[in-house]
């Protein structure tokens, strides 16, 4: 229906809305446009850097506990603020888990799991790799 119309048919709301230049945003209205958008599962980032001389023990030690997130909008602000995978120290590994589970094989959650190795060849970009890495998680 055109505003034209709406106005025939004495709906002047519509005509209104219509003729109304001013649009609201979030930046006009950040209360009713502040949404999160959650995920199915909280997941955790983790982090180790095990060096050269690295054992059990000392692995589980070095593993850092990052952040927690459970929806869309702290994803992307953990993945916009981390160093990009691409940069990390050699040997240096981020892990993405469901919360409440270590990245540990001792972690009964990890009885049937597995691991993935990806290994680059030199001509690769660090773009390259940081986009594999982001469409992987």
């Amino acid at each position: 229906m055109s505003a034209e119309e709406a106005s025939h048919n004495g709906d002047s709301d519509l005509e209104n809305t219509l003729d109304d230049d001013s649009v609201t945003t979030v930046f006009h209205d950040p209360v009713n446009y502040n949404v999160k958008h959650p995920l199915h599962n909280a997941w955790t980032m983790w982090f180790d850097n095990p060096g050269k001389k690295a054992n059990a023990l000392s692995w589980s030690q070095n593993l850092k506990e990052l952040v927690t997130f459970d929806c869309v909008e702290d994803f992307w602000g953990v993945y916009n603020n981390i160093v990009k995978v691409s940069e990390l120290q050699l040997n240096s590994n981020y892990h993405l888990f469901k919360r409440g589970i270590r990245p540990e094989w001792e972690d009964p959650a990890n009885e049937k799991g597995g691991k993935w190795v990806i290994q680059f060849p030199r001509t690769k970009t660090g773009e390259d790799i940081n986009n594999l890495w982001l469409y992987t998680v």
